[in-house]
């Protein structure tokens, strides 16, 4: 017999050998612990892995309803329950996989939020925080994830030839990015004027010359949104969203915008693009 929490800990040992991203190992762990934590409450004691059953699964997601999950989120929720009993079977602590009994939750599917470059230029010019407006700015001429653009080191950015170099991403695939010619001399002047001199490695230096934590950027988001008194909830991973977005209206190839992305599969691309009220009324009055 195996606690939950004990195959949790085995179990996120088995996802670094995996190489998954430390961001994917903290959110289903983070999962893991919120599920050991009802369990315990509903048993009032510890839980072994293989005590538990698939009403206690369905009772976990019902208490995520309740309290206000998204689908979206129960579906999360879901997919971390099965991939952890699978690890679990796999390894022989239980001797079913209970989390395929699981319904699965129907999550409607809708536009995703994105800014346009007027939205966007109005978004920076709102920005205080010079280190962040740089890192926003990036964000939306390279379409990097903020995780990959808070883990450039200086090696990684050639200014001379116009070229970033991502590397560790979450496909598991280096690119090269080429910099924007807007991008480019703000880059330059950052290194040459106002970048924090330091031993620290990386391109992005914060005040105190350590790396710039990602928390700290949508944070700044939040702020800056709820200054503007914008309805639309903007994240790191919008802007990401929004540099696709305004190259599809500009038509560019998405075979391009997929290399540029890092996409590994073209359908993934593909829900990047919009069609808004005009472009649709454009294309009925075409008949």
């Amino acid at each position: 017999m195996i606690l939950l929490m004990k195959a949790a800990e085995l179990f996120k040992k088995y996802m670094k050998c995996s190489d998954k991203s430390s961001e994917t190992i903290k959110g289903y762990l983070t999962e893991l612990n919120q599920f050991n934590t009802f369990l315990t409450a509903k048993y009032n004691g510890p839980v072994y892995i293989d005590e538990v059953t698939v009403q206690d699964m369905e009772d976990y997601i019902h208490m995520l309803r309740e309290k206000g999950n998204a689908p979206s989120s129960r579906s999360r929720s879901i997919y971390i329950l099965r991939a952890y009993t699978n690890f679990c079977q796999k390894r022989g602590y239980v001797s079913q996989n209970i989390g395929i009994m699981l319904e699965p939750v129907p999550v409607p599917e809708k536009e995703r939020v994105f800014l346009t470059a007027e939205e966007m230029d109005i978004l920076l010019s709102s920005v205080k925080a010079p280190i962040a407006k740089l890192i926003l700015f990036t964000l939306f001429y390279t379409g990097m994830r903020i995780s990959e653009c808070l883990n450039l080191q200086l090696k990684d950015v050639d200014l001379k030839n116009r070229i970033i170099s991502v590397k560790n991403t979450k496909s598991k695939k280096d690119r090269q990015i080429p910099i924007h010619k807007d991008l480019n001399p703000i880059l330059e002047e950052y290194l040459t004027h106002w970048r924090i001199d330091g031993t620290s490695p990386f391109f992005f230096v914060s005040r105190n010359k350590s790396r710039v934590s990602p928390d700290y950027i949508n944070r700044i988001l939040y702020e800056t949104t709820h200054r503007l008194h914008w309805d639309k909830k903007v994240t790191c991973h919008i802007i990401r969203h929004s540099f696709a977005s305004n190259l599809v209206t500009k038509n560019v190839n998405i075979v391009n915008i997929q290399k540029l992305l890092g996409h590994n599969d073209l359908s993934t691309t593909s829900i990047y693009t919009h069609s808004n009220i005009d472009e649709l009324a454009n294309a009925i009055n075409t008949m």
